[in-house]
């Protein structure tokens, strides 16, 4: 590999670490901010908390269907691409699994800010904690938790995944 080679390599993963280096509550705006995020202001009892106790009464209690989870932040770009593939199953397929969003960020109160900024999500939105995280061992964000419908984690990986993906996992695990 020739210098301007490698140079254009160091320079890809350095602009790639920084999109995601910032600080929690920080308030970066990506280009890339997807429209779809762009509807009603979330009043503030939509965003409901979701600590470590309450996921695992939400997973006994809704037993009936797999649950979905992207664990997410508002200064995460990747996190912004995920959230309208995350509000699309949901209109899909809610009616066939539990389909959340949970946010990391450091209170609840950064991502309500963040929905008066952007507008609300039409899906089960909640903040938690860094217990949650813990539990998981989530170091990247966002993050896809599935669980099926006995409440085990059957699949736990960092990335943004499509719709038509997601669809395919939905339909296949309502059909075990």
């Amino acid at each position: 590999m020739n210098i301007l080679q490698r140079i254009a390599v160091v320079l890809l993963l350095m602009v790639g670490l920084v999109a995601c280096s910032e600080e929690p509550g920080a308030q970066a705006e990506s280009a890339e901010a997807p429209e779809a995020m762009t509807v009603a202001v979330a009043p503030e009892s939509e965003i409901g908390s979701m600590k470590l106790s309450e996921l695992k009464t939400f997973l006994a209690d809704n037993g009936d269907k797999p649950t979905f989870i992207v664990v997410w932040t508002t200064w995460c770009p990747s996190c912004k691409q995920q959230l309208p593939e995350l509000e699309q199953l949901y209109a899909t397929h809610g009616d066939k699994a539990n389909i959340l969003a949970v946010s990391l960020d450091k209170s609840k109160d950064v991502v309500e800010t963040f929905f008066e900024k952007k507008g609300a999500l039409k899906l089960p939105t909640y903040w938690s904690d860094e217990a949650l995280a813990a539990e998981f061992g989530i170091e990247a964000i966002p993050t896809l938790l599935i669980f099926n419908k006995d409440g085990e984690l059957v699949f736990q990986e960092a990335g943004v995944y499509p719709h038509s993906m997601l669809t395919v996992v939905v339909d296949k695990m309502v059909n075990e």
